[in-house]
């Protein structure tokens, strides 16, 4: 989680690459109400491009984001500049590379996510 923050932070495309599977897959769930990817997103390049992306437009709208555990899974927790929670992207990680990303940015659901802090 760690090497995943530092190369998003650092906008490291190829650092991004290395922490992804090369089959790797970028879901989300907007609800129809947020904006969210229409179709799966596949594949290391692409997905490290799309979570550079998405990281900047988060920059940009001030967003506040933290490590948790989402559903017992390695997660962040985006909110609002006013504290309301945005979304949560889950990540499936297995042998130390990440196989899998959920964005949940659906409304609905977001209150149904059990979350504690964790320093993953």
């Amino acid at each position: 989680m760690r090497d995943l923050v530092a190369a998003l932070r650092h906008a490291d495309l190829a650092e991004l690459e290395r922490l992804l599977l090369a089959d790797v897959v970028f879901d989300a769930d907007g609800g129809g109400v947020a904006p969210a990817v229409r179709r799966p997103v596949r594949g290391a390049v692409q997905v490290a491009r799309l979570l550079r992306g998405l990281n900047r437009q988060a920059q940009r709208a001030g967003l506040e984001i933290t490590t948790v555990v989402a559903n017992g899974q390695p997660a962040f927790l985006m909110r609002l500049p006013d504290g309301i929670p945005f979304g949560v992207l889950t990540i499936d990680v297995a042998n130390g590379r990440i196989i899998a990303l959920h964005n949940q940015i659906n409304p609905a659901k977001l209150a149904h996510l059990g979350l504690s802090s964790c320093d993953a």
